[in-house]
């Protein structure tokens, strides 16, 4: 028997397991909220910081040790830090072609990020506790 080439696979089917993850937008959606949340964070951030600076250290210790500048230190620091690995993972996947190599870049990437959040909120909890 000759073969014409014709299918009785659908063509649904056919491209069927080629489609999206269906996560894109799950992500794409998470980084934007991020995004925007760090704008106020990081806005309160900076004009608190620098208005402390001329106290001296006395008074960056007092402003650290301020229930409100630390809970907003902290969440900027947890924000940023996601922000960052996830800006990263995109970037990773979209150029890095070699899967190994892209798995092992974005753990990289997630253990330090996930590491920097750590030490920095333990850093502001220290100084916010006074230990």
């Amino acid at each position: 028997m000759k073969k014409t080439g014709h299918s009785l696979q659908s063509p649904l089917g056919k491209v069927r397991g080629y489609g999206s993850a269906k996560t894109g937008v799950a992500q794409w959606l998470d980084l934007r909220l991020v995004a925007v949340a760090l704008i106020p964070l990081t806005l309160y951030v900076v004009i608190s910081f620098t208005n402390s600076l001329s106290g001296g250290y006395s008074a960056m210790l007092a402003w650290v040790q301020s229930p409100v500048s630390a809970t907003v230190v902290i969440l900027t620091l947890l924000a940023g830090f996601r922000h960052g690995a996830a800006g990263l993972k995109e970037v990773i996947e979209d150029y890095v072609h070699l899967e190994c190599a892209k798995i092992g870049t974005i753990f990289v990437v997630n253990f330090i990020a996930v590491a920097l959040t750590i030490l920095g909120t333990l850093s502001v909890a220290k100084i916010f506790f006074g230990v």
